[in-house]
């Protein structure tokens, strides 16, 4: 599917339409490394500098495989793609998991934006988590 959006996006780009396209993957899609080596010819093919989609991992992607997830958002920036976590606190995660990705963008759920921008909430969040910082 990866390689249906990126050729897609060049038919586009050669009517001058320039954009960025975000493409959900799955755990089950992240397994498959021979995407990256796919990914790359087509880019190479079809004479993009950088991968023009926008990489988004679900919360299941993470919790499966954290060590997995790394690689594969490496080998995604390498290739040029940007990686963003999707409705990230919907599931089962923790905040340990948000943690370790902490420097990718993400799309909390309004849930976890509300607890986390609330001053109550952050209160009793701040004696539970060190998400937080003290004062």
């Amino acid at each position: 599917m990866i390689l249906d959006v990126v050729r897609q996006v060049a038919k586009w780009r050669d009517k001058g339409i320039n954009l960025r396209v975000a493409v959900n993957i799955s755990a089950r899609q992240l397994a498959d490394q021979t995407i990256f080596t796919a990914l790359k010819q087509v880019l190479q093919e079809l004479n993009f500098e950088y991968c023009p989609i926008d990489v988004e991992l679900t919360e299941s992607c993470l919790i499966e495989n954290d060590e997995l997830a790394l690689s594969v958002i490496q080998q995604f920036s390498q290739l040029g793609a940007q990686v963003h976590l999707d409705d990230f606190g919907t599931g089962y995660s923790s905040l340990s998991h948000w943690r370790a990705f902490r420097s990718m963008p993400s799309n909390l759920t309004r849930f976890l934006f509300e607890i986390f921008t609330n001053n109550l909430s952050r209160s009793h969040w701040s004696g539970r988590s060190s998400l937080w910082p003290r004062h």
